[in-house]
């Protein structure tokens, strides 16, 4: 009966000394921050169904979507979230507003850039550099980063 009982206090501190091993010397892979727009149809159904009630929609066809903030501003624009159902593609885009002056200050406050001729890797990239400065990274932005896998909390380190 003692011998048991020393083989089970001998594989529990065993087992407890191998799962903190494991868990001290765990490195976390690296998040991958390339640029990215492929949708995950459970994401997709999820924004569309729960999500999309904090934005306005406007359907342009052939399966494009744009969401937009509804307090979106119309004077100086900001990010808009388009989606392609028939490429399973969502891409964030900034918006110019009303003011139509030539540069536009980024987003991420680092100058002045031109959204009209910008490739959608550059308003990616602004979006992102977006998220990861702010605490609470603005709605739409953070819908945007977890329709195609990246989670702002991953962000944050």
């Amino acid at each position: 009966m003692l011998t048991e009982r020393r083989i089970l206090v001998f594989v529990s501190i065993a087992c407890l000394a191998a799962v903190g091993l494991a868990m001290a010397t765990y490195d976390a892979p690296p998040l991958d921050l390339r640029y990215r727009n492929a949708l995950q149809e459970n994401r997709l159904l999820y924004f569309k169904n729960i999500r999309s009630i904090k934005y306005e929609r406007t359907d342009f066809g052939s399966g494009i979507t744009t969401f937009h903030s509804k307090n979106f501003s119309q004077r100086t624009g900001g990010f808009i979230i388009r989606i392609n159902t028939h490429t399973a593609e969502a891409n964030v885009v900034w918006t110019r507003g009303t003011d139509r002056t030539p540069l536009v200050i980024r987003p991420d406050s680092l100058g002045a850039w031109n959204p009209d001729t910008a490739q959608p890797i550059t308003h990616w990239h602004m979006a992102l550099r977006c998220v990861q400065h702010q605490k609470r990274p603005d709605g739409i932005l953070a819908d945007y980063f977890e329709l195609i896998g990246i989670m702002p909390e991953d962000l944050k380190n």
